[in-house]
């Protein structure tokens, strides 16, 4: 059994240390579905880049979260170097060269994985970390066709190992990726003024008479424009008649030579 404390993911130097103590200690099954180990790798080989290290990668980031979560923080680890009883190490490469070989069959939008080098006991062991999966994660697979791997290739961890995905894994990493939590916005509000502001209560007394004033503000146009029809009647009336009767009453109505002043319009006939 792995002797390590696995509530909290590995940060420092020395949490990494009791990582690889623990290996060291451990015996040829305590690999995790988080955890596996290699006793050596050509770190500039293709075929072992894509069929060990990228088949790994792509199997730990295709965890269940829930389940992933409950061990050192959801992470994967990959340790290279190392095993139960012996530190074999490995010839350090630039992590960009490991990039170019890891990247193009994992995808470049495909899971998160930084490399870590520690010396321990004398050697250079090289720890890969796989960020932790996360509900809404697509599904992870070959971006490209390797040795005995198919461009397109899912692979999950099952019993310690990284294994082709069945019909059944397809489907929980489907329900993965439907269950993608939404986009929020972190949004707050505040009120800024130069004078204290009151404070109001509202009774059903208050809303009533904040009903009648907010009608009456909107009712003003609409009164406006009844009482200016009010007070244009009259002459409207008056204008009326005169027209009723042909000019003929315009000297009856104490307008006599308004009519010849008024040019007469008959547009709408």
């Amino acid at each position: 059994m792995l002797d390590m404390d696995v509530t909290k993911q590995p940060r420092r130097i020395s949490e990494w240390d009791a990582v690889l103590h623990a290996v060291l200690s451990a015996d040829d099954n305590d690999e995790q579905t988080w955890l596996e180990w290699k006793s050596a790798l050509d770190l500039r080989s293709k075929e072992q880049m894509a069929t060990v290290v990228a088949k790994a990668i792509i199997a730990m980031a295709n965890r269940e979260p829930d389940k992933a979560a409950t061990r050192v923080g959801g992470i994967g680890i990959l340790l290279i170097g190392i095993e139960p009883g012996t530190v074999h190490g490995v010839k350090p490469v630039d992590n960009a060269d490991l990039d170019k070989l890891i990247t193009p069959y994992v995808g470049a939008d495909g899971p998160v994985w930084s490399p870590h080098w520690t010396r321990f006991q004398g050697h250079t062991v090289l720890i890969i970390e796989v960020a932790a999966p996360q509900w809404g994660d697509p599904i992870h697979c070959f971006h490209k066709e390797a040795p005995g791997v198919p461009d397109g290739a899912v692979f999950v961890r099952k019993l310690a190992q990284s294994t082709r995905a069945n019909h059944l894994d397809i489907a929980r990493l489907g329900d993965r990726r439907a269950a993608r939590i939404p986009d929020t916005f972190d949004v707050s509000v505040s009120v800024e003024s130069a004078r204290p502001l009151s404070r109001y209560g509202w009774r059903p007394e208050h809303l009533e008479r904040f009903l009648v004033l907010q009608k009456q503000e909107m009712m003003k146009p609409l009164t406006a424009a009844r009482e200016r029809r009010t007070r244009s009647a009259p002459a409207e009336t008056l204008i009326a008649k005169i027209m009723a009767q042909g000019g003929s009453g315009v000297s009856g109505l104490g307008l006599n030579g308004l009519s010849g002043k008024i040019a007469e319009d008959r547009s709408e006939e």
